[in-house]
């Protein structure tokens, strides 16, 4: 059976999205669940603290007693792969594009050292969404970076008319694939300037290094980010094409 371990920023919102995405995704695979508890940027602090001995199971027992129970007579060898989801956090005390850029290098295959997944600007993203009827503005998908701190207020704003994504736990198949196709369509707008659904081939290009570079671009030149959901592209990259194209980009 595949053991997957999933490693979360946060405790509320990105603890709350994982056990939905696997009450609703998943039925096979075994997901365990901890939460590093701070930014990628300390991640990457306790990265180079430990050097070539560094372990992401051992340094999440570190982190909490809760963790210490979750993993308790787990180790590396136990779990199938890894997956990482952190905010992109530019506001961060201790942000460092250098940083993050080695994190996405050393964070890369999740059956060795894990595969990491970055939300532009951060968790909230998922649901920074003003229809579900797939009826998008291009000007929605932007977001300055000099308002990083005021995106968590932005985003309940725009989804004050759907009440209903306000509450994970409640996130249906249909809703999962609304906002996935939104986060693709997004994607290729940062990546090919093109503001419409990827083809499967298209979206399979769109890895977390390949958006890292296309967004540092977009704010070199005009100081905003567009707003990236790591969840989405976790799953455009995890499941298969068949299942891909015929449940979420294919015409319902």
């Amino acid at each position: 059976m595949e053991v997957i371990l999933v490693i979360a920023e946060g405790a509320k919102a990105e603890s709350l999205i994982i056990d939905n995405l696997k009450k609703v995704l998943f039925n096979k695979q075994v997901i365990i669940k901890v939460i590093f508890g701070t930014s990628i940027y300390n991640f990457y602090q306790r990265k180079k603290r430990y050097g070539e001995f560094f372990e992401p199971v051992e340094i999440l027992r570190e982190m909490s007693e809760k963790n210490r129970e979750i993993l308790n007579g787990i180790n590396r060898r136990d779990i199938s792969s890894v997956f990482l989801f952190f905010d992109h956090d530019i506001h961060s005390s201790n942000y460092s594009k250098e940083a993050l850029k080695e994190m996405l290098d050393f964070f890369d295959n999740e059956y060795e050292n894990g595969k990491l997944f970055i939300s532009y600007p951060m968790v909230e993203a998922l649901r920074d969404i003003n229809n579900l009827d797939e009826q998008y503005n291009q000007n929605d998908c932007y977001y300055e970076v000099n308002k990083y701190r005021e995106y968590k207020a932005h985003a309940s704003n725009v989804i004050r008319n759907i009440s209903h994504l306000s509450v994970y736990a409640n996130y249906t198949f249909d809703i999962w694939r609304i906002l996935s196709r939104y986060n693709w369509i997004k994607g290729s707008l940062l990546i090919d300037e093109n503001f419409n659904l990827p083809s499967y081939d298209n979206l399979n290009r769109f890895s977390q290094k390949l958006i890292f570079d296309k967004q540092y671009e977009l704010i070199n030149k005009t100081n905003k980010i567009i707003i990236l959901s790591a969840f989405s592209f976790f799953i455009s990259y995890y499941f298969k094409r068949s299942f891909i194209e015929e449940e979420f980009l294919n015409q319902k």
